[in-house]
């Protein structure tokens, strides 16, 4: 493949890490799309030459309802597509199988998937230190493993590539969790700046619209002074009982 065309969303930093290590094992020259910089709101087309890299967090089992439609906008006639789920040690649920049916329907081959481990980006005590160094190897051997694979890759042979997953995929819960600044907040607007659908003010960036908030956390990782947070009790029970299921390490997975 002379080129790959990668496709991520890292609100908190975790999946970049992984994109760029499985982006960085990968032959060819790669042509990086943030959806945290602009969504996709033209057809990208993947070219007879090219094959594409799509890693996404997990949100509830499903990848983000924000990064749905921009996924909808890349195409390929028969070319191959590498999926990657990341999530926070607990489950990454449907994600991988929403990938490929979304892909499938647009003309991809899914040829390789896996699912990768980052700090939890709404509980960050939970698998705080990951990616470490054995996701990141990992993550390098997938890439070698892909290699392979779209090096001798062949449309008309192609057979579709079993993932976990359920159909139906579960609905889309509205965030019940929202950020709030504390009394350490500066007011220099970093959250203003990183909000991925503008919920943050930048006349009071104390402030945050509830409505259009979809709790992805870019707020919180990149505040310079740690004003950004949860609190509550709320936030504490449903910390508990996630912490609880997220106790035993995970390991990533590939197929």
């Amino acid at each position: 493949m002379k080129t790959i065309k990668v496709v991520y969303f890292s609100p908190a930093g975790g999946t970049k890490r992984i994109t760029t290590s499985i982006a960085g094992g990968l032959d060819g020259v790669k042509e990086y799309h943030s959806l945290m910089d602009r969504r996709l709101e033209k057809k990208l087309t993947i070219a007879p030459d090219e094959a594409l890299l799509l890693v996404m967090p997990v949100y509830s089992n499903r990848i983000p309802e924000y990064c749905v439609n921009s996924v909808k906008h890349i195409h390929g006639n028969g070319r191959p597509a590498i999926i990657v789920a990341v999530y926070g040690n607990r489950d990454y649920g449907s994600a991988l199988l929403e990938m490929e049916d979304l892909l499938s329907s647009q003309g991809l081959d899914v040829v390789a998937a896996g699912a990768f481990i980052a700090r939890h980006s709404l509980f960050p005590e939970i698998a705080k230190d990951r990616p470490d160094e054995k996701d990141l190897h990992a993550a390098k051997d997938f890439a070698s493993k892909c290699n392979k694979k779209l090096a001798k890759y062949d449309h008309n042979a192609y057979q579709l590539l079993e993932v976990p997953g359920e159909r139906p995929f579960p609905e889309y819960s509205k965030r019940t969790l929202v950020p709030a600044a504390s009394n350490k907040c500066t007011k220099c607007r970093t959250c203003v700046e990183i909000c991925p659908v503008h919920a943050i003010s930048r006349e009071k960036p104390k402030k945050v619209d509830e409505t259009k908030c979809i709790g992805c956390c870019a707020c919180v990782a990149h505040c310079p002074t740690g004003a950004r947070g949860f609190s509550g009790l709320v936030y504490a029970s449903v910390a508990r009982k996630i912490r609880k299921l997220a106790e035993e390490r995970r390991a990533p997975e590939v197929f």
